[in-house]
């Protein structure tokens, strides 16, 4: 797919010269000379990075706009150009949502590795948040109108003509959304739908009812007992449909993220009862782990008077026995969380990273996630989290819930470190 790069910069020659060069490596190219320019461009046009001066005409900050991108569109990403003098600069606008720096005169190598890391990043992310779409329906024209749309609009779209196949792919994808033909080669499509809502893996997965057939009063009675979500009428009007799905799927995720969150509560509360504090510490750090499907994990604890976090507790596979290991409060990825107080997601290895490149690596990480503890204002620790086998991204929506889920284990932890100071002072 064509990647969309859009260069704002008030000098002509600049923006003339970055478009002849991108253009070579195959890239869409759109330019920009201000702010008003470039955010118009970006709420128009579909825009996937956007290489930003730090400092554009009138004074105006490119720190400020890299904010107001993020606003309007905080999927597109941020490439910084700046001159020598503003590296400290460009630095704070990476900890502010850019992607990484590139200093004039340009070295047009290293801006295309950048480009390239920086887009691989943006597909990553995109994977795993890409919704995927179950089509069950044995109109060929249907299936390809469906397809185009759903594809252009970022969703994975499977497709299947038989009702027996349909429900094998649903119980395999379990997919976001499931669109069902009535009539179908072999089972009809309510018994597949019986089918599907009678089985606890995919009773959840909405459904629309996407038939020639008119609908009749016994047929919407039906559809409701069956807990159908929608029924559509073909020929139908496919963007009329898209937003149909996407609504319908945007109010499953929000019944989702409450689900989720109550979830979390419920650990949150059986692990509670325990007070002896390395029994807690494992078994919130096992519950992190459990919440977002990760691959292994520790538990760092702030010792204020050494000035640094201490391995208390780790789980899943590591090298060595990471447990006792210190890092001081300013240093590492765990450094940064503790410093900004809000997670934060690493995709991939530490050197493809602008922000933690120089640091030592990780092998054989996917994704990883910090998520600071925090009680009253104040960072007691952090759960780090990995996924060396799940080649799923880590997502804002988990980042999110383990958040809610970690500040509850502060209280914890803090109660439990409370508890047994007094059992000694008792003593």
């Amino acid at each position: 797919m064509e990647r969309k790069i859009l260069i704002v910069d008030d000098e002509q020659e600049t923006r003339e010269l970055l478009s002849i060069e991108l253009e070579k490596e195959g890239y869409a190219v759109a330019v920009a000379k201000n702010e008003e320019e470039c955010l118009e461009k970006i709420k128009q046009e579909k825009t996937d990075l956007v290489l930003l001066d730090l400092m554009l005409s009138g004074g105006v900050s490119g720190i400020a706009v890299l904010e107001e991108i993020k606003k309007a569109e905080p999927l597109v990403e941020v490439i910084i150009i700046t001159g020598d003098a503003s590296i400290t600069t460009a630095l704070e606008s990476i900890k502010k949502g850019a992607y990484d720096y590139v200093t004039k005169p340009f070295n047009f190598d290293k801006l295309k590795e950048k480009i390239e890391k920086c887009l691989v990043k943006k597909r990553l992310t995109e994977e795993s948040s890409r919704k995927r779409v179950l089509v069950i329906d044995d109109d060929v024209q249907t299936t390809g109108l469906i397809r185009e749309i759903l594809t252009e609009e970022n969703f994975e779209v499977y497709i299947t003509n038989d009702g027996n196949t349909g429900i094998e792919k649903a119980r395999e994808l379990l997919p976001d959304l499931i669109t069902l033909d009535i009539v179908l080669r072999g089972m009809g499509g309510w018994d597949v739908c019986e089918a599907l809502k009678k089985d606890k893996r995919t009773a959840d997965i909405p459904i629309i009812i996407v038939s020639g057939i008119m609908i009749r009063t016994k047929d919407e009675v039906k559809s409701f007992e069956l807990g159908v979500d929608d029924f559509i009428i073909k020929p139908f009007d496919i963007n009329a449909l898209l937003k149909r799905i996407k609504a319908i799927i945007r109010k499953t995720e929000e019944i989702k993220i409450l689900k989720d969150e109550s979830h979390v509560f419920e650990i949150a509360k059986a692990v509670s009862s325990l007070m002896n504090t390395d029994e807690l510490l494992q078994r919130i750090l096992k519950s992190a782990v459990e919440i977002s499907k990760s691959d292994g994990g520790t538990i760092m604890i702030y010792d204020d008077k050494a000035d640094e976090f201490e391995i208390k507790t780790s789980y899943g596979d590591f090298k060595e026995n990471v447990v006792g290991k210190k890092i001081k409060k300013g240093e590492r990825v765990v450094g940064a969380a503790a410093r900004e107080k809000k997670p934060i997601i690493i995709h991939g290895d530490l050197k493809d990273n602008p922000r933690f490149r120089q640091l030592e690596q990780y092998n054989g990480t996917i994704s990883g996630m910090v998520i600071p503890m925090i009680v009253k204002e104040k960072v007691i620790g952090c759960i780090t989290l990995k996924r060396t086998k799940n080649e799923k991204v880590f997502s804002v929506h988990e980042s999110n819930l383990l958040s809610i889920f970690a500040s509850q284990a502060a209280l914890f932890i803090e109660n439990a470190s409370l508890y047994e100071q007094l059992k000694k002072h008792n003593r």
